[in-house]
């Protein structure tokens, strides 16, 4: 739902950003493969994009297609 959201390498907005694909645009389709609870206790989502990188990002940010 954001136009742009960062990919981390792990939940929490403290980790840094995966290199090879750092951020998402809106309308990208991902799959997700898992749920994580952060250190805050927050959502994030292990994602894989393009059938090949994996990642996190807030679950707040990811609507069903």
């Amino acid at each position: 739902t954001a136009s742009s959201l960062n990919v981390r390498t792990w939940a929490g907005k403290e980790n840094g950003n995966i290199k090879s694909w750092p951020s998402l645009e809106k309308g990208n389709l991902v799959d997700v493969c898992d749920s994580v609870k952060a250190k805050d206790g927050s959502l994030w989502y292990y994602i894989r994009i393009d059938g090949r990188i994996y990642g996190f990002v807030h679950s707040r940010y990811i609507v069903r297609a």
